[in-house]
């Protein structure tokens, strides 16, 4: 695992809190790192992931959100980053631009299972995604 900062993304979180399998396991594996960033913006993401499932399943997620909010992440207000996500938003979505602009401004290594977000952010930070065995995709600089 890497030893600096982390950018976790909700689909990593979600992932890793709702998959009971090998998928949520590899996940599972960043959500205790010692310095974890995330955006805000996560908790509304991943609650609407838990709703969602709620809905899907039919499995109240109550305890799963209760641990959600238990996570002793650093949540970065969007003013610490927004500007440089609004810069962003031609290359991914504007809430992928918060968790890539968040990232860059740590030089911290964004956690994402997302591929297409992977490879946008590549020349911005390193970018990891569960499962690989090292940084899948190192930026140039």
């Amino acid at each position: 695992m890497t030893e600096g900062s982390l950018v976790i993304d909700a689909c990593v979180v979600a992932d890793a809190l709702i998959d009971t399998g090998e998928v949520g396991a590899r996940a599972r594996t960043y959500l205790h790192h010692p310095r974890v960033y995330v955006p805000e913006l996560l908790f509304t993401e991943v609650s609407a992931v838990l709703k969602k499932d709620e809905r899907q399943t039919g499995v109240v997620n109550g305890q799963t959100f209760q641990s959600l909010m238990r996570y002793s992440w650093i949540s970065v207000p969007f003013e610490s980053f927004g500007a440089l996500g609004w810069r962003l938003r031609n290359h991914v979505s504007m809430a992928d631009a918060c968790y890539l602009a968040l990232a860059v401004g740590l030089a911290a290594t964004l956690v994402t299972s997302d591929r297409k977000l992977a490879r946008a952010s590549a020349g911005y930070c390193d970018v990891l995604i569960p499962g690989t065995e090292k940084e899948a995709i190192d930026h140039p600089g």
